[in-house]
């Protein structure tokens, strides 16, 4: 329904206006009446109005005066002016005001008909245009979110790689860079073995909601970081000072057990400065939301602790047929983690797990084995001496490395292609990439290509091209923005590819698209 105030100070035109068509009928409804400018203004301030039909020679507030006012504070609404023949000094008025259309006294009820129709379109038009304008601002607000969310997630699991952090700038994740965070992890935990698949499938899904809805209140304080693998943990990396963010995790404990009925298991990290620092944090707060039934559950924050496990050598190692060396740098850092504390050794432990599904998710394998430790990580607690930690991990990387063996080339490509579809931001080149999935470069190449049907290169500029055209068509954003958003590296590159891709410049192709929308 559109709304019309009808302004003038006869009562007779007023209550005639009212007769001359069915203005329910025609999709209006006389909201309001006011008897000159003032007292219009007035009634604008109580309800919205989306067309003004007002006369113009009018006591207190006069018609031009009344438009003026309008056109200043109400731009968005249609001006209707009531003029006689011999109002030419009004109706020059009603033009510089920019009065949509004009209605001449005695007003006949066809042509009034005729001007409510025509200003019915013209306003469900624009109803409709800023519909998809908002549409498409959501949808591109929450494709930046998550590209910043993925950004996160790469550094609280260590991945400083050149290619990972060349896009904090165009991101907006540099002043992160240089401010204090602390890491908060919820998570759904059984008390029991059994009780832990039952447990997070009953409550996963209204628990990440509830959080992202929380979260959306202190954008820009805060991230939602959630690892795919494992769907019942949500990490919060919080900025801002230190009693604000303990208050604000505080705040989201309580109103998520006030919503499930149950008080969630929290761990927090000590605070860290630094993208390189972001690692020690998540693990600290993995490592306090592990051991909530124990005596460290009272040990907020980590210090003194030894330094980060070197999961790089430690991949390396896991990647050769034979496991001794692994293990045996295994054992020889979880002797180092013993000597410290019991704290000590069960966070190196997590570490080592980390590292082993890091590599089961960049190379071959799905990440099966650990999900129980993730569920009731209390079995790890048990492990007091190093012995034990061994004979316990081991049994993981056994069944791991022969995952990895097991595994084609068809899965590894699911792999490949899927590490593609994630980053195309990013600047990804064909011997990264081989580098990346331990294969040589030129092999990598050909057996790309008879995997997919076409070159790396190719591939890629679909992917890119593909994900373009979606914001050319469903956003505002100028060439530079979706070159940067698209892993071009400057606008005039990306519309040459464009071009010669699709036959048409990128402008064109929206102008297009446009018109059939």
């Amino acid at each position: 329904m559109i709304n019309v105030l009808i302004v003038d100070d006869e009562l007779e035109i007023r209550k005639g206006l009212h007769l001359k068509v069915d203005w329910q009928q025609l999709g209006f409804n006389i909201a309001a009446e006011a008897v000159h400018g003032e007292d219009a203004l007035e009634k604008l301030t109580e309800q919205p109005i989306d067309v003004v039909i007002t006369d113009m020679n009018m006591p207190v507030m006069d018609g031009i005066a009344l438009l003026s006012q309008i056109q200043q504070q109400y731009p968005g609404i249609k001006s209707v002016v009531l003029t006689g023949y011999d109002d030419f000094v009004y109706t020059k008025a009603a033009i510089r005001h920019r009065a949509v259309e004009y209605l001449l006294k005695p007003v006949m009820p066809d042509e009034l008909e005729q001007l409510l129709l025509q200003l019915k379109q013209t306003i469900m038009n624009e109803r409709q245009e800023r519909l998809v304008d908002q549409e498409s601002s959501r949808k591109y607000e929450r494709w930046f979110q998550e590209i910043r969310e993925n950004f996160a997630l790469h550094m609280l699991k260590g991945d400083l790689s050149p290619i990972i952090m060349s896009k904090a700038a165009p991101i907006q994740m540099k002043p992160w860079d240089e401010a204090a965070i602390q890491v908060a992890t919820f998570g759904l935990q059984a008390d029991k073995a059994h009780e832990a698949k039952q447990e997070t499938e009953q409550f996963q899904l209204p628990f990440e909601l509830i959080m992202r809805e929380l979260a959306q209140q202190h954008a820009e304080q805060l991230f939602i970081c959630k690892d795919s693998s494992y769907p019942h943990l949500l990490h919060l990396v919080c900025r801002d000072g230190s009693s604000t963010r303990l208050q604000m995790i505080e705040s989201f404990k309580q109103q998520l057990k006030q919503v499930l009925g149950f008080e969630l298991v929290l761990g927090i990290s000590g605070e860290v400065c630094g993208f390189a620092q972001w690692h020690h944090a998540y693990m600290d707060a993995l490592l306090q939301w592990s051991l909530h039934n124990s005596e460290a559950h009272q040990h907020t924050a980590l210090h003194g602790h030894i330094g980060r496990l070197n999961d790089e050598m430690l991949i390396r190692l896991l990647q050769k047929d034979d496991l001794n060396p692994a293990l045996q740098y295994i054992r020889t850092t979880f002797t180092e983690a013993k000597q410290l504390s019991h704290t000590e050794l069960v966070r190196r432990i997590f570490e080592v797990l980390i590292a082993l599904e890091r590599l089961l998710q960049e190379q071959k394998a799905s990440v099966v084995h650990t999900h129980s430790i993730w569920l009731n990580p209390e079995q790890v607690l048990k492990l007091t001496t190093v012995d034990k930690a061994i004979a316990y991990v081991e049994r993981y990387l056994q069944e791991s490395h022969k995952s990895m063996r097991q595994e084609s080339n068809e899965d590894i490509f699911d792999e490949v292609l899927a590490y593609i579809g994630q980053n195309y931001v990013y600047e990804i080149t064909l011997p990264s990439l081989a580098e990346k999935f331990n294969y040589n470069t030129s092999y990598f190449s050909e057996l790309f290509k008879s995997k997919v049907g076409q070159s790396f290169v190719q591939y890629l500029s679909e992917i890119r091209m593909k994900h373009a055209c979606h914001l050319l068509e469903t956003t505002e954003l100028g060439l530079s923005d979706i070159a940067e958003l698209t892993g071009f590296s400057n606008a005039s590159y990306f519309s040459s590819r464009f071009k010669k891709m699709f036959h048409i410049s990128p402008s064109e192709y929206r102008n297009e698209k446009s018109k059939t929308q």
